[in-house]
């Protein structure tokens, strides 16, 4: 994933990290805590943004589609995923006139989704926990060698995202919706995650 090593060394060679502490962000955080960090960091990269009132809802659910495109930005692909908006994704629940229709597609197309295994993608479903874990874990690429064993979902997933300290402080279970909050987390230690070598 060299590709994505390059455009995250980019990103974080452009991040202004001087901020003054009157440029709070996000009023729903404490600006000491780690989250507001996580939070602060990738609004600045753009991988993920608050909303207009200066919240970041950090509790809030976070939908499936959502989770891909955060993915898809975190590798690259956004123009890529503005290029794929008129692409059919194969899945027959989300629509070309869905907004995350261009990034589903790129998501799919690099191995980072697979879908419900009914032909559906449930876009504006809650992700779960295991599944944001999923989608990073195969954006940093490790998941071509996680697909090849029986059964390894999700716990080889995030037995992986413990290893690389993607979970570090994301405060998520398996079976339970996760929050942008503890997405947040997971995104944030995605970037400084450790990539395969190839």
């Amino acid at each position: 994933m060299k590709r994505f090593t390059a455009f995250l060394l980019c990103l974080l060679l452009c991040l202004p990290w001087g901020a003054r502490a009157e440029e709070r962000l996000f009023t729903d955080m404490d600006p000491s805590s780690y989250l507001y960090e996580a939070a602060a960091v990738l609004h600045n990269l753009g991988l993920m943004q608050g909303y207009d009132d200066h919240t970041f809802r950090p509790d809030d659910p976070i939908t499936r589609a959502e989770i891909a495109a955060i993915t898809v930005r975190c590798m690259g692909m956004e123009q890529a995923a503005k290029a794929s908006a008129q692409w059919n994704t194969g899945f027959s629940d989300v629509p070309v006139t869905h907004w995350a229709n261009g990034y589903i597609a790129v998501a799919k197309s690099v191995g980072v989704v697979d879908g419900n295994g009914d032909g559906t993608f449930a876009p504006d479903g809650d992700v779960l926990y295991e599944q944001s874990v999923k989608m990073l874990v195969c954006a940093l690429g490790y998941g071509e060698d996680i697909k090849k064993v029986p059964d390894a979902y999700p716990n080889l997933y995030l037995e992986q995202a413990e290893r690389i300290n993607m979970t570090i402080r994301a405060k998520g279970k398996i079976g339970e919706t996760a929050s942008r909050g503890t997405v947040a987390m997971l995104v944030y230690n995605t970037v400084f995650a450790k990539i395969p070598q190839t």
